[in-house]
């Protein structure tokens, strides 16, 4: 009995452990579907890249959780984190995009209704000419 006891403390601590250190907000963008700021789709909705963009961009460790994402995401999320890097560390930026400025790798965007396929490298030209900026120091929308 006292074994069935220690074993459920111990598998109850490990549950509690492990949701400490998952981050559904981080999780949700670093596997995000669609690249899109702005309001897309017949109703024109926010897409739920950008309120995860901009929950992750009011957060103390932004700069950080972009760097991360940008490691750790896919195509999608790599662009997200640079527009956030763009922002907040417009050095860091161009560190971390230099050696993507010619990058193939295949982003899916949306914009209003039309969803487009573009390389990574064009859509980086597009976010270090500033193209996205308006989307940073932006409060998140509950919309």
């Amino acid at each position: 009995m006292k074994t069935l006891i220690v074993f459920g403390v111990v598998l109850c601590a490990t549950v509690t452990l492990a949701r400490e250190g998952t981050d559904p907000t981080f999780d949700r963008l670093a596997k995000v579907d669609i690249f899109a700021f702005g309001g897309i789709g017949y109703a024109g909705m926010t897409s739920p890249g950008e309120k995860d963009y901009r929950l992750i961009f009011s957060r103390t460790s932004a700069e950080a959780d972009f760097e991360r994402l940008f490691l750790v995401g896919n195509a999608q999320a790599r662009a997200y984190a640079l527009v956030g890097l763009r922002t907040l560390d417009q050095k860091r930026f161009t560190q971390i995009s230099q050696s993507h400025r010619d990058s193939p790798v295949e982003v899916i965007t949306e914009n209003g209704c039309i969803v487009e396929h573009q390389s990574l490298g064009a859509l980086l030209k597009r976010i270090a000419s500033g193209e996205f900026s308006q989307y940073s120091n932006t409060r998140p929308s509950h919309s």
